[in-house]
């Protein structure tokens, strides 16, 4: 049997006056108080927790951990030493072992192996050095507490090593291979390190969760970006890399024709907004995009992403050169490129492609019964509108960086020797050029005139033709006609505001899963997106919807908001609603799946948001090997939850009685992403998609904001909540135009201060007439 080595614990002098320790994402200083755990090492015993818990260091003092005399020496436990109020940290983030380390500290005789384990942190058989060395560290206040990490040893050295603070040897000891991002040296040698599942000193790191014997906190951070991907603006792969994956893949019948090249810096001192009006203020033309994820009681958003001057634009519509389906000529773009896979990049789902919107009067090219002529054309906008970028921001909010991703074209077999080298350069000044403008603390805000207050909204049908609508379409309810249909109601509201303004206030007064500000020359579309509509995995072929169906209002208590959620669950009308969409999600699934892959992941869970709650479902199948992506968007697009069932029978009914094209509302909105082939083996998939459906959405076209809002008609439909239940879902858009204008209209009279939220009321509205106007309704003292 191999002999245990000794695990060393160390003092790290600080001279910070707080150590945040119950927050492990953001301090990898603690994860740099014990060593990796070695291959040979046991998980600690749950109950053998003999460490006290770590404090909070004075200014200039030095974690220190002593180990009480009444246990043995030769066999002591450090199972997760760090609590936070709700769990044990590694319960949460560790498998097998709920030790935050799982480490065991084993000496001989009673000097620990000789070791002065709480003096200066010697590492096993290495040179103690007071200024640097291995096993002295030193930590640099700042953002990235690690970048001050000095560590050296025979075997080579680094500039600052990633999140786990050490070179990780293959055996547990220091010096053999560096954990420094994509790089490391081995006998003066570079060497890619830490691929997707290598095993480095006993953890498995895959999908960025340490999945090993350790499964500590640890790992977790080594799988992820940090380890692999530091904040130090190297772009990675390096050169030579380059040139190999090229080798690699001009032996596969589909060579990857690009390849990724990324760099991090830290986020802190970075938000969405701040990355998009530096990028879009430097952008040559008035294509750009944001989009960004918020979080709701359920979900997390990890990501943002913008985007600016993009390679190509397709457009679609009557007077955009192409009237017929827009996805066969997306897809014709897309198929010509293919992505070389590194997985040691690890790369956000999201690394360039096809972002933009489809309309939801494309429907008719994909169920021409659904067709008409007579259909007026409000908002003159493209019916669809794809922008293909070859570099994006991604904001990764977990791992606190920011990643400026571009491709490189690979160039073809007939270009000149220098051409592989050139185009690095090219994507190199890309990126540093990026780089500079994200660094550069100079920001310059969207340029705001004027603002006039309370301008009326307008609807174009108003209360008494809405509710007409909801009448017409349950007099085919009864005769069979349908199931249930969506009609809804476009408002229109002149704005003075910048619409970045408009976004950036949005954002704040109903996050939402699904945040987007895309910018398209003369118009702007902002949302704030509740539901998802269809999402494809690109490893597991999965293709996943989200029905939501059954909304009551937010309370204005959190027990009044409990008890109107359980009386949504317990609403037989919301419920049969909602069980219909889910069928008719099934269904769509099913067209393009393997009807046995086909189920229903979650029923009818409560989802809460800014002003509204809903019930939420997920439905998924795998896509059967003869259908692509394109063709479960189709099956999918419209969602039942803004059209109805039978769902051609209900737009049909829908487009005889609005007569007005909806444009982006109720279409989808999201990317599409190249095709991915793996250099060594030449596996290809396809590539991601996510899209939401434009919900909660605005677009602004010369100084106006279009407002759109439905719902769900059934037999027992009242037709004045209906009504309601619209105003409720467009409530959110009209009080944050009304807030974001009260607020720059005080900053420009100088009277400062923030408006009230309760200042921006639910409106009044006029009935029996089709002009509708949405009055602000001051509150006692407003």
């Amino acid at each position: 049997m191999p002999s245990r080595p000794t695990i060393p614990i160390l003092q790290l002098p600080l001279n910070l006056p707080h150590l945040p320790l119950h927050n492990p994402p953001n301090n990898p200083l603690v994860l740099a108080l014990l060593r990796p755990p070695h291959p040979h090492l046991q998980p600690a015993q749950p109950r053998q927790q003999i460490l006290p818990f770590l404090t909070q260091p004075r200014a200039g003092a030095a974690i220190d951990a002593t180990i009480p005399r009444r246990f043995p020496r030769r066999s002591i436990h450090a199972p997760g030493i760090i609590r936070t109020p709700a769990r044990r940290l590694a319960g949460g983030w560790g498998r097998r072992s709920r030790a935050l380390f799982s480490l065991t500290a084993l000496g001989e005789r009673d000097d620990l192996r000789g070791l002065r384990a709480f003096v200066v942190g010697a590492l096993r058989g290495a040179e103690v050095r007071r200024d640097g060395g291995v096993g002295a560290f030193h930590f640099a206040p700042g953002p990235d507490a690690l970048a001050g990490v000095e560590a050296r040893a025979g075997a080579g050295e680094g500039p600052g090593v990633g999140v786990v603070g050490l070179w990780v040897g293959r055996g547990g000891g220091v010096g053999g291979e560096c954990g420094h991002g994509f790089r490391g040296r081995e006998k003066g040698k570079e060497r890619t390190v830490a691929k997707e599942g290598d095993q480095v000193s006993g953890w498995v790191a895959v999908g960025g969760r340490a999945v090993g014997w350790a499964g500590g906190l640890a790992g977790l951070l080594a799988g992820g970006g940090l380890g692999y991907s530091n904040c130090d603006g190297l772009t990675q792969p390096s050169l030579d890399q380059v040139k190999q994956i090229i080798q690699d893949g001009n032996a596969l019948p589909n060579p990857p024709n690009l390849v990724p090249l990324c760099a991090s810096i830290s986020s802190e001192f970075l938000t969405p907004s701040s990355i998009y009006l530096k990028i879009a203020a430097h952008a040559k033309t008035n294509l750009s995009f944001l989009f960004e994820s918020a979080a709701t009681t359920e979900t997390i958003g990890r990501y943002s992403f913008v985007g600016a001057d993009p390679r190509t634009t397709l457009a679609s519509g009557p007077k955009h050169g192409l009237e017929a389906d827009p996805l066969p000529r997306l897809a014709s773009h897309l198929s010509q490129y293919r992505v070389a896979h590194i997985p040691s990049l690890r790369l956000p789902p999201m690394t360039g492609g096809a972002i933009g919107y489809v309309g939801y009067d494309c429907v008719k090219y994909f169920e021409p019964r659904t067709h008409r002529d007579d259909m007026k054309d409000v908002l003159g906008v493209p019916e669809s509108l794809f922008m293909l970028f070859d570099t994006v921001v991604a904001v990764d909010h977990f791992f606190q960086k920011v990643m400026v991703i571009t491709y490189l074209h690979v160039p073809g077999k007939d270009a000149p020797q220098t051409a592989v080298d050139e185009a690095y350069a090219a994507c190199k000044k890309t990126i540093a050029d990026t780089l500079k403008i994200l660094k550069n603390g100079e920001m310059k805000l969207p340029e705001q005139g004027p603002v006039k207050l309370e301008q009326e909204y307008t609807s174009n049908v108003g209360r008494a033709g809405y509710e007409a609508h909801v009448t017409k379409l349950k007099e085919h309810i009864v005769t069979g006609d349908i199931i249930q249909a969506v009609p809804s109601q476009r408002i229109a509201r002149p704005t003075s505001l910048h619409p970045f303004n408009i976004y950036r206030h949005l954002r704040t007064v109903n996050p939402s899963p699904y945040l987007f500000y895309i910018h398209c020359s003369d118009f702007q579309i902002i949302g704030a997106s509740p539901e998802l509509l269809a999402k494809a995995d690109a490893q597991t072929g999965r293709i996943i919807t989200h029905p939501i169906a059954g909304t009551v209002k937010r309370g204005t208590t959190p027990d009044q908001d409990v008890a109107l959620a359980d009386s949504l669950r317990a609403s037989l009308k919301d419920r049969a609603e909602h069980v219909m969409l889910v069928d008719l999600a099934r269904n769509d699934i099913n067209r393009v799946c393997d009807p046995l892959t086909t189920r229903v992941d979650q029923l009818m869970l409560v989802q809460k948001f800014s002003h509204v709650q809903h019930l939420v479902s997920e439905v998924s199948g795998i896509l059967r090997p003869t259908q692509t992506r394109f063709d479960a968007f189709r099956s999918i697009f419209p969602a039942g939850t803004v059209s109805g069932a039978p769902k051609v029978k209900a737009m049909e009914l829908i487009a005889a009685l609005e007569r007005e094209k909806r444009g982006v509302y109720a279409g989808a909105v999201g990317y599409f992403g190249y095709d991915v082939v793996d250099p060594s083996s030449g596996k290809q998939e396809e590539g991601a998609m996510d899209t939401c459906i434009a919900l909660r959405t605005m677009v602004v076209k010369d100084g106006v904001a279009y407002l759109q809002a439905g719902g769900g008609i059934v037999f027992d439909s009242d037709e004045g909540e209906e009504y309601e239940e619209t105003m409720n879902k467009a409530a959110a858009n009209m009080r944050c135009i009304e807030q974001a204008e009260r607020l720059h209209w005080e900053e420009q009279q100088g009277v400062g201060g923030l408006v009230d939220e309760e200042v921006l009321g639910e409106g009044v509205v006029g009935a029996g007439t089709d002009e509708v106007r949405m009055e602000r309704v001051d509150v006692a003292g407003g």
